[in-house]
């Protein structure tokens, strides 16, 4: 025999509410989804079951979105490039869209990272979307500041 997993009342095998507690006794899809990980038998948490913490997703998701945004303002770049302007003025709206463009960029990258760190430390749960958002954050921070040091670099030489 089985047993309500709420209040532990013994139950049929084809009873489909607790007749004690009331409540339903039959896992609903719902429920399949929003599945906690943990197995009702132990405390453990069964890591395949379980899904992502919304901040390890949105972590992840930022991460994915400052990566096109950086490969957007590559392209902006070799276009501005490609236009014969070499160096391109400080004033040209394209090179101030680009650094206003950067710096929005770098704030998603910090945003990220502070989400990232937050979903690491929630309920039990699978955190790969986590992990791989916050060192896709860290990275794509690092780079603008590389990509900022050069630029400073190439700025003094000229």
């Amino acid at each position: 025999m089985k047993s309500c997993r709420f209040c532990g009342t013994e139950l049929f095998e084809d009873d489909e509410r607790c007749p004690d507690c009331g409540r339903s006794v039959r896992p609903s899809k719902r429920r399949a989804y929003y599945d906690d990980g943990y197995d009702d038998d132990s405390d453990e948490v069964d890591m395949r079951r379980s899904k992502p913490s919304g901040a390890c997703t949105a972590s992840f998701v930022l991460a994915i979105i400052g990566a096109v945004v950086w490969l957007g303002i590559f392209v902006i770049v070799i276009a501005i490039e490609a236009n014969g302007q070499n160096p391109p003025k400080d004033d040209d709206p394209a090179v101030i869209a680009v650094g206003c463009s950067a710096f929005l960029v770098l704030a998603l990258n910090i945003t990220g990272i502070g989400v990232g760190i937050s979903g690491m430390g929630k309920r039990p749960s699978n955190k790969w979307m986590g992990v791989v958002g916050l060192i896709a954050n860290i990275l794509e921070a690092v780079f603008f500041v590389v990509i900022l040091l050069i630029g400073m670099a190439v700025q003094n030489k000229v």
